[in-house]
């Protein structure tokens, strides 16, 4: 009987710490998952829309369609961001430090990107090699709100090049712009 005891508390105490290690519910904070493809690299722009909106209303879209020639670049690093845009022939862009926050249990987050004491938070989802960001902002000209989606597929796990190339041509625009909204010239 005291072995049967025995292996009976052994089975059980087996089972428990078995059963501990898998997880579970209880309390704190969730872990948060990263996806499973690395964020690094560069990632060419394959597409793109862009919503307005005049307070609640729907104003109307643009997308890539619409442009004879435009096309797009984003590179991702340890420390650095930089999205790079050319929308007929106008050139803008934001390069920066940035922190990555992930949605818990999800391959969607934001990226906090700190381009010169301009900050700027771009959404993103991810989909195997594929990244939607999204961004939005407010257009003085028309007085109206925008809403743009990047469509990104990564291209290399390198970034090859200089990623403080872009901070050069955002100058020329007087300063750091984000997305292709701010490029359309309304004039």
């Amino acid at each position: 009987m005291r072995r049967c005891g025995f292996a009976l508390f052994l089975l059980l105490s087996i089972s428990i710490i078995t059963l501990s290690a898998c997880g579970g519910g209880g309390g704190g904070s969730e872990a948060v998952t990263p996806p499973t493809i690395s964020l690094l690299g560069t990632y060419n722009l394959t597409g793109f829309d862009i919503d307005f909106y005049d307070g609640l209303f729907y104003m109307g879209s643009l997308a890539e369609t619409d442009f004879s020639s435009w096309s797009g670049e984003m590179k991702i690093g340890l420390t650095t961001f930089n999205q790079s845009f050319v929308l007929e022939g106008v050139v803008g862009g934001t390069s920066g430090t940035y922190v990555i926050t992930y949605t818990s249990g999800t391959s969607v987050g934001y990226a906090t990107v700190n381009d010169g004491g301009t900050i700027y938070t771009i959404g993103f989802s991810i989909t195997g090699n594929n990244i939607t960001t999204f961004t939005s902002g407010y257009d003085p000209v028309l007085g109206w709100d925008w809403e743009e989606w990047d469509y990104w597929v990564k291209t290399s796990d390198s970034l090859g090049g200089s990623i403080t190339s872009l901070s050069i041509e955002s100058d020329k625009l007087g300063s750091p712009v984000l997305g292709f909204a701010n490029l359309i010239d309304w004039n």
